[in-house]
Parts: structure tokens; sequence; C-alpha cells
């Protein structure tokens, strides 16, 4: 009696002993086929990522080879002169109609045709030969409506992808350091429509969650104006030392952080 105890308590612990072995092998398998997942789609991303970017790079190749780029001097005051782009924006709107302008930013891999379209979404995705494109391109906001006319309103909006490889406004995160603040020689964006160059000075450079304040468009009055340009400009973690009223004109850059919801921007206003 006590032989067919111990042998049903011992089947009993195979049992068990088995079961868990088995749970354990599955947990094993289990983990090894979510890894395998997770190391495929991070491969296919790598290749995505890798992917956009040659893309951009051969879509901007095309660019500066089709586009008349010349340097220009501008006189700021008697006793200023700085040099900026002149980019004949006709010479590659075969490229692509929606070209409206061309930024470029001292000491910054920014250097880019600006496009325009009828929403803020397309160029999120898409590049400047409309291709699905992660990385994107520098796009200005579709409610400054008259940039293609080159007609400016009180702020003009521009966004584009804060890349990794530091393209498109990957590198406007240099604004950001006090030793290229400090330098004078990066004081001034180029932001041209059609064949006029444009001078902008920079007045105002932070972070800040993601808002709708800053990308302001439109005014209603002068006071609603002189209110947003003085409150943009105490945000800035630098003083530039850039005097502003009511009779100027905003330039607005705007990137994520890549942290949150983070945002990172810059405030230049028209001088020449």
């Amino acid at each position: 009696m006590n032989r067919l105890t111990n042998s049903r308590k011992n089947s009993k612990k195979r049992g068990k002993h088995s079961k868990s072995k088995a749970l354990k092998i599955s947990f094993i398998t289990l983990f090894q086929i979510i890894s395998l997942i997770i190391i495929i789609v991070c491969i296919f991303h790598i290749f995505q990522w890798y992917k956009n970017n040659k893309k951009t790079n051969e879509v901007m190749e095309t660019i500066l080879n089709t586009a008349t780029i010349k340097d220009e001097e501008i006189n700021i005051d008697e006793n200023t002169t700085t040099t900026t782009l002149s980019v004949d924006i006709n010479s590659i709107k075969e490229l692509n109609s929606d070209i409206i302008g061309w930024i470029s930013i001292p000491n910054t891999n920014i250097n880019y045709p600006v496009v325009q379209t009828t929403d803020n979404s397309f160029y999120l995705t898409h590049s400047l030969d409309k291709t699905y494109n992660k990385a994107g391109w520098i796009f200005a906001d579709y409610k400054n409506s008259n940039l293609k006319n080159s007609i400016l309103d009180k702020n003009t909006v521009i966004y584009g992808h804060n890349r990794e490889n530091n393209s498109m406004f990957g590198s406007l995160k240099n604004v950001l350091k006090k030793d290229w603040q400090k330098n004078p020689d990066n004081k001034y964006i180029n932001f041209s429509t059609n064949q006029t160059p444009m001078l902008w000075e920079i007045f105002s450079v932070y972070t800040i969650d993601d808002e709708s304040y800053y990308i302001t468009t439109e005014f209603y009055s002068d006071n609603e104006f002189e209110k947003f340009i003085n409150t943009i400009k105490k945000r800035s973690i630098y003083d530039f030392k850039v005097d502003l009223n009511i009779n100027d004109n905003i330039l607005t850059l705007s990137t994520c952080t890549n942290i949150g919801n983070g945002r990172a921007v810059v405030h230049a206003k028209l001088v020449k």
C-alpha cells in the first residue's frame, strides 16, 4: 500500500516538474520570438532611416546642381556689411512648384529650399520631390499664404524635422549653445523668397513645450503684435541686444527637441 502511495506521489511530482519545465521552455521560446521581432523591426527602421537620408542627399545634390546661387554683399547700415546668399528660385521651380524660398544659417547644416503647400502635414513625411520620406522637408506654414508672391506677414513661420544626422533642422539646436550665440558671424539668417535676398537678425532662442502662441501669424492690432514680440523676446535664453518695434517683420523657425513635446524655437527680425 505504501509502495502504491509513494508511486502516486512520485508520479505527481514528475508531472509538476514536467509542467514547470514545459512552461519554462515556452517562456524562453516566447522571449526569443519577441526578441527576434524587435531585432527585425529595429533593422527595418535603421534601413528606412538610411534610405531616407540617402534619398534626401540625392535630392539636395540635384538642387545644388540646378540652382543659380551666388554670394551677395548687403549693407546693414553705414558701418556694417555682411554677405548673404542670393538664390534664383525660378532656376529650381521646375523641380517643385511648391518652392517659395531658400533658407541658410551660418555654422549649421541648414541650407535648403523652402516649400509650402495647403497644409502643415504633407512635408512632414514627403521630400522636395514629393516622394514619401520621413525626413520630410523644410516648409513654411500654410497660413503665410502670400509668400509665393513674396509678401510677408508680421510673423513668417518655418518648420523642419530635428534629424539625428543634422539634416533638415537637425542642427538648429546649435543656436542654443553659448559659443554659437556669442559669435557675431552667426547673428543673421538668410531667408529669401523668389529673387529677393533678405537678411534676418536673430533676437530670441529658447525651448518650450508645444504650443500655438509663438507661431501666431495674424495680429488684429498693433498692441497685440507689440505684446507678442515682447513675450517672445523675454523668453530668450540669451540677450542678443536687438531692438524691436511694431513695424518689424518676424521670422520664426521651429523644430522638435525630441524630448517629450518640446520645441526649439528661433526668432529673427527682418533687417534688409
